[in-house]
């Protein structure tokens, strides 16, 4: 255990930009939150927000920044249901707005 752990704990966390890093791993302009998603299309995973844990949990279901979702039922103010990888994950309204996409 460190005594002073890091602000983001995962890699796939939104950070800070530091000088002379590429700028692709800014975030698109397109960029939204799935919780805001809508209509039954296809998007790109490009950050996953949060904790390691957050993270971790994403992982384990196919989560990941580069895969392809397929929104089976936008979420809003309710559950948010898509398809990744083959499976179908359903996420409460706070865990989707973690997950960052664009459309593609």
């Amino acid at each position: 255990m460190t005594k002073n752990p890091p602000k983001f704990s995962c890699p796939f966390a939104r950070r800070e930009q530091s000088e002379g890093e590429p700028d692709c791993v800014s975030l698109p302009e397109n960029a939204t939150p799935l919780s805001s998603a809508c209509g039954r299309k296809r998007f790109r995973v490009c950050r996953i927000k949060g904790n390691r844990r957050n993270c971790a949990r994403m992982a384990q279901m196919g989560v990941l920044p580069g895969s392809e979702i397929e929104m089976l039922c936008p979420g809003g103010r309710r559950q948010c249901m898509f398809r990744v990888k083959g499976s179908t994950v359903t996420l409460d309204p706070q865990c989707a707005e973690q997950i960052l996409v664009t459309p593609l």
